[in-house]
């Protein structure tokens, strides 16, 4: 049986990813699939990028990996204050063992989705991969165009990020939460099913745990991670990023 961990928006928080990564050692897992935005908000860049670049098979482009190159869609000024020291911290040649030019050139050429062993992978929604979120209330008794738009896209299960909300979207326009399932486990069953798989830097559920899935023999599960919160806090402010951005990982917000 082969097992994958998919992990998505990191977003720069090296506690939590390496938190992560030791759970997920524990798993034996075959491969570790990422969903995209690695950088942003946090303050370790260039780590987490070079730690995702060597320990995960796939990786997906994130808005905020594509805010590196190209201006920012939809960024508020927090997040547009943070890109921007982002790209500070990416052209810094001391701050990680790969070299500027290498940072930029796996950045820049992450793939929009793809489809591993019959996951679809992708950050945002199939029909706009980067920047389109894919919410809890897209579901219910009227369904949005845009939830039907995308099981129309997708033939299979399709891994996503973005919102940082995890949970499972059915073909019956269900939305369940991790909490919602026995165990946080869902099968599979080879039918349309669309999984946000959470964040690992800056869950948004109100948990603050780092979320990621495990996928084995079609069973998915949804790990949740404690990491050191307030380590990440301190460096944050010292690193002169937003307060917003470090007040919002103790509230998992």
């Amino acid at each position: 049986m082969t097992t994958y961990a998919i992990i998505s928006d990191v977003h720069s928080n090296l506690q939590a990813l390496t938190s992560v990564l030791e759970d997920i050692q524990d798993h034996q897992v075959d491969h570790i699939l990422c969903l995209g935005d690695i950088v942003g908000y946090g303050p370790n860049p260039c780590e987490c990028l070079e730690i995702v670049y060597s320990r995960c098979e796939q990786c997906i482009l994130g808005n905020h990996d594509h805010a590196i190159f190209f201006d920012p869609l939809g960024f508020n000024e927090t997040a547009m204050f943070s890109i921007e020291w982002t790209r500070r911290a990416l052209g810094q040649s001391k701050c990680a063992n790969l070299s500027v030019a290498d940072r930029l050139h796996f950045l820049e050429n992450l793939p929009e989705q793809k489809i591993v062993d019959g996951l679809h992978l992708v950050h945002g929604s199939p029909r706009s991969p980067t920047f389109e979120y894919i919410l809890p209330w897209d579901t219910g008794i009227r369904p949005t165009e845009k939830i039907l738009g995308v099981f129309d896209m997708i033939e299979g299960p399709c891994f996503i990020g973005h919102s940082h909300l995890p949970g499972v979207f059915t073909d019956q326009w269900e939305f369940f939460r991790p909490e919602d399932l026995p165990e946080s486990r869902y099968m599979l069953n080879e039918k349309k099913v669309v999984i946000n798989v959470g964040s690992v830097g800056q869950p948004r559920d109100g948990n603050p745990d780092s979320c990621y899935v495990l996928l084995q023999d079609n069973v998915l599960q949804f790990r949740r991670v404690a990491y050191k919160v307030k380590h990440t806090v301190k460096a944050i402010l010292k690193a002169g990023l937003p307060e917003k951005n470090a007040l919002r990982l103790k509230r998992g917000k």
